[in-house]
């Protein structure tokens, strides 16, 4: 799925939601001017059957922005398929369930003894039966599974952090308002006391909130490509190549095989168009093969006396690590770290040492997909397996070419 196609997608979550606020406001706004403000009244006297009008139009505002939810928790369930999310939507459990519901709750209060006026204490409250809470309280504990979802497989579908942090970001103000919306029913429900003027103030806040950053971190991506190409005319396969996941893969070779042509035939090759920057050793074949990959060099040296004139020194780990930060700070978007090899750096320091420093790049580095390379046969199997726990990918490559086991 490319970034367009995904932000088309999120625009028009975005604006139901912006559509389902304006109406759900200028409804309730216009209801209360004309009660109060032009006929003088009060809202308990205009009622629908005993049911308060502005009730009937939150409880339909809060279960269209429960469907919203679900449908997004669909959306990368169907892999970004928007009919095959809608189709989740209406035949899968729990999606289904969530849907039925949250349908029937909300016939069951225009129907039933739900969101009527009731005096007590001096004053007119809405009251909602236990049924209907039951109804809602049910179907808020089921969404909470749709809010798992949407946290633990966004980043499966969708790579561009813009994108998973405004999914992320617009569910959990949609959860939010719902649990507080059923709190405070519940609350006038038992207690026969309005809450809803704290609903109304909380909903007004988080909606605010939501209308500024989720347009905010849709245009993110926009403006981070427009800087990186130097121009507003984004062609779609260029963005595609911001697109590409970010990854940390360890590369174990035999020392006996070309590794160049393997890593770049079958690895290197799905980051094709990006930039690629390269850390190791005169005499490495990523090094003296940098030119044939247009690759920025991070030069290190075996000794001091041959960094002064070669590069950083191979015992300096944190200069390494500020220098290839230095490169990278330089490169717009996405990049790939070649580093040509870990071997060398565990031999000049020591394992603990080299882990640590892999642990900073990876932490600093987070737009940067990074391919460590490694010598299976200069190092013990203690060692080597601390250092695969930190990697995505695993690769093998002997003399029957490479494969992946991780």
């Amino acid at each position: 799925m490319t970034i367009a196609t995904t932000l088309k997608e999120l625009w028009r979550i975005l604006f139901a939601i912006l559509v389902l606020y304006s109406a759900t406001y200028s409804s309730n706004a216009l209801f209360y001017t004309i009660v109060v403000l032009v006929l003088g009244s009060r809202p308990e006297y205009f009622s629908f059957y005993g049911k308060s009008i502005p009730g009937l139009i939150g409880i339909t505002a809060s279960v269209i922005m429960a469907l919203i939810l679900n449908y997004i928790s669909c959306l990368i369930v169907s892999r970004g398929n928007e009919f095959r999310a809608i189709k989740i939507l209406i035949t899968k459990p729990p999606y289904v369930i969530i849907t039925f519901l949250l349908l029937l709750g909300l016939i069951y209060v225009f129907l039933g003894p739900s969101a009527l006026y009731v005096y007590a204490y001096g004053d007119y409250t809405v009251y909602y039966d236990p049924t209907a809470l039951i109804i809602f309280w049910t179907t808020l504990i089921l969404l909470f599974h749709v809010l798992h979802v949407i946290y633990s497989k966004a980043e499966s579908l969708w790579r561009v952090k813009e994108v998973i942090s405004s999914l992320k970001i617009i569910s959990s103000l949609i959860y939010a308002q719902l649990i507080i919306g059923l709190v405070a029913m519940t609350y006038s429900s038992i207690f026969l006391r309005s809450a809803y003027g704290f609903m109304n103030i909380t909903w007004l806040i988080i909606g605010l909130a939501m209308a500024y950053i989720f347009p905010k971190s849709l245009l993110a991506p926009y403006i981070r490509y427009i800087e990186g190409y130097g121009t507003v005319f984004l062609r779609e396969k260029d963005v595609e190549k911001r697109e590409i996941e970010v990854q940390k893969i360890l590369v174990e070779y035999d020392p006996k095989t070309d590794y160049f042509r393997e890593v770049s035939n079958n690895i290197l090759n799905y980051f094709k168009g990006l930039p690629v920057v390269i850390v190791g050793c005169l005499g490495k074949p990523f090094v003296n093969k940098r030119t044939s990959l247009k690759a920025i060099l991070v030069p290190v040296a075996v000794s001091s006396l041959v960094a002064q004139k070669e590069g950083v020194s191979i015992t300096n780990l944190p200069l390494i690590l500020h220098t290839l930060l230095s490169v990278l700070s330089n490169i717009k978007g996405a990049a790939v770290i070649i580093i040509d090899d870990l071997t060398d750096l565990i031999v000049a320091n020591d394992v603990k040492s080299v882990y640590m420093f892999l642990k900073q790049l990876f932490e600093h580095a987070r737009t940067a997909t990074c391919i460590a390379l490694l010598n299976k046969q200069a190092v013990d199997e203690n060692a080597r397996a601390l250092y695969e726990g930190i990697f995505d990918s695993i690769y093998i490559i002997n003399s029957s070419g490479s494969r992946r086991i991780k």
